[in-house]
């Protein structure tokens, strides 16, 4: 009898887990993900735009995406090291404000939120296990 009930249990939460609302992944962007490849990004990324590839300082490369028409983000910028995405950092359209700063933090990434001095929303999502930008991530953790 205490096996049924601990089943049923079990049952229960695993039903709630499933049919909880999901919310997007840290580390995702519009159908983009820190470790995908220059070519995952430009196939995967959904907003309509065109993207231009440029050297970065440090021996990456950098993904430049800027919006045709209207749509949620109006130009990000892809960052890869060893031909891995590490960093990506948007601003939003005039319909993608933010009320409040933000940051979210997972073992592998961490998400930061903001609105910027003109008064628009950005995000800029990081690996943490990039060398490159670990400073970077030690300030927004500070934040915390």
């Amino acid at each position: 009898m205490r096996s049924l009930q601990a089943l049923f249990h079990i049952a229960l939460c695993a039903l709630a887990v499933a049919c909880a609302p999901s919310r997007p992944a840290i580390d995702e962007l519009h159908g983009v993900r820190l470790g995908m490849t220059p070519a995952e990004v430009r196939a995967r990324f959904e907003p309509e735009g065109k993207f231009s590839i440029t050297p970065s300082n440090d021996g990456g490369i950098w993904l430049e995406w800027s919006a045709t028409g209207d749509q949620p983000i109006t130009e990000a910028r892809f960052e890869f090291h060893e031909g891995i995405l590490v960093a990506i950092r948007a601003k939003h359209g005039e319909d993608g404000a933010i009320a409040v700063q933000r940051l979210d933090v997972s073992p592998w990434a961490v998400r930061y939120a903001r609105v910027d001095e003109n008064n628009r929303a950005e995000t800029t999502l990081l690996a943490r296990g990039c060398p490159a930008h670990e400073s970077e991530v030690q300030e927004l953790l500070a934040l915390r």
